[in-house]
């Protein structure tokens, strides 16, 4: 009898571990299904995040190209395994291999590069590699920059603004925002609340008031005219107001004494020129245009030129063709110099990143979109992508440059809410 019961026993225990191996294999089925047919490398069972890896923290769209770089010391990475893992469910969906970038004489040394563009479908997920670790997570999805744009706009809108040059620069680069990606369009009353609060503090009754400046005077006879083209249709009363307030501005300026920024003043005489083909603008237009030709012109620090080139290129009061011709030609040679120095040796963006700074990069990524909006291409859609890439992580300090700029601190002021501006406009392209 025991000897029965000792077969039974054993028939028994063979027959579940045979249960068992068959619901290990079902398990890892799935994981083996969507993993192609380059080998990962095996996982340690404890790894922990490393800033040796570089990805977009903020994520890739679906039909993007999705690069990622790692930074070795003296370790040769080259044909070196990869595998993508699903942070939420933890499941292999991706598998690759590391090919050698470049050899830098910096302190980062050698830089390897992987390319998951192949995969496609939206979640959040991680890179794992062998003996180095975790990357940061990172989303793939249709809407992630749609996502960033709401949030950089909601941050605008949250700004406690005390400066009024630069609460009146910011509402002018969100403008040109939606005029040139209207699909972008997220304004609730806020833009023509701001506008409409300007007015009934700097001018009463049809007088102006003493206690602006010209370059105060300049920048904000623009912003009414900029605003007046652009809401004449939503709220044609307010804009109608705007439009007067504008040249009353713009005329004080030009018979006063002290002369203001020449970016301030061409940005008044630009927009005023789309509002209504103002005649009184069109010398200083030319004037100032000399100027510029010949680099001896004047810039506050809130550079309006960029958008006054816009407003006079899209104006349709007879703008002269050969000014337009040439404002274009310039736009065309800078974003093509921008493009020819960014090397996959420096990131994918100029060698002079670090030096220009947030401002720079941000500066030269709305001249790539907006190079790229006017010839309809995507010549410069992807140079202008790695910019944005980089300041999100992709970079040699492995850092989250828009993270920071993002985050409610005590430091946070209207100056920052100009480069988000910038930001915002780079990010309709994207929209």
């Amino acid at each position: 009898m025991k000897k029965l019961q000792l077969i039974i026993i054993t028939v028994l225990s063979i027959c579940l571990m045979g249960c068992s191996l068959e619901l290990d294999d079902i398990r890892r089925a799935p994981e083996q299904a969507e993993v192609p047919l380059a080998t990962p490398s095996p996982t340690p069972e404890v790894m922990e995040v490393t800033d040796k890896i570089f990805v977009d923290e903020v994520g890739y769209c679906t039909s993007d190209k999705k690069l990622f770089l790692v930074r070795a010391g003296i370790e040769n990475l080259d044909g070196y395994s990869y595998t993508i893992e699903n942070v939420i469910n933890k499941t292999i969906v991706y598998s690759g291999t590391l090919s050698s970038l470049s050899k830098e004489e910096t302190d980062f040394n050698t830089l390897y590069m992987g390319d998951c563009t192949e995969l496609t479908r939206s979640g959040v997920y991680r890179i794992a590699i062998d003996d180095i670790g975790y990357s940061k997570d990172f989303t793939i999805g249709e809407t992630i920059y749609r996502d960033l744009y709401a949030q950089v706009y909601s941050e605008l809108k949250d700004f406690s603004y005390t400066d009024d040059m630069e609460l009146i620069r910011t509402l002018s680069g969100i403008m040109l925002t939606n005029e040139i990606y209207p699909s972008s369009y997220l304004d609730d009353g806020f833009i023509s609340g701001k506008v409409e609060a300007l007015m009934n503090k700097y001018i009463s009754n049809g007088t102006l008031s003493q206690d602006m400046d010209v370059n105060l005077s300049a920048s904000l006879s623009g912003l009414l005219a900029q605003f007046a083209t652009d809401y004449m249709d939503k709220t044609p009363e307010l804009a109608e107001k705007a439009l007067y307030a504008s040249a009353k501005m713009y005329d004080s300026v030009i018979v006063s004494e002290e002369k203001p920024y020449d970016d301030c003043l061409y940005f008044a005489a630009c927009e005023l020129h789309r509002a209504q083909g103002y005649y009184e603008a069109v010398k200083t237009i030319e004037d100032i245009t000399v100027a510029l030709d010949n680099g001896t012109e004047t810039k506050s620090e809130y550079d309006y030129f960029l958008i006054a080139k816009v407003a006079y290129l899209s104006s349709t009061n007879r703008p002269d063709y050969d000014r337009c011709e040439k404002m274009l030609d310039g736009l065309r040679e800078n974003v093509k110099n921008i493009s020819d120095s960014c090397t996959k040796e420096t990131f994918y963006v100029q060698p002079d990143a670090d030096t220009i700074g947030e401002e720079g990069m941000l500066d030269n990524m709305m001249q790539l979109s907006l190079v790229g909006y006017i010839l309809r291409g995507r010549e410069y859609g992807s140079v202008q992508r790695n910019y944005l890439h980089y300041l999100t992580g992709i970079n040699a300090e492995n850092k989250n440059y828009l993270k920071t700029r993002l985050e409610k601190t005590e430091d946070s002021n209207a100056s920052n809410a100009i480069l988000l501006s910038k930001l915002l406009f780079s990010l309709g392209s994207s929209y």
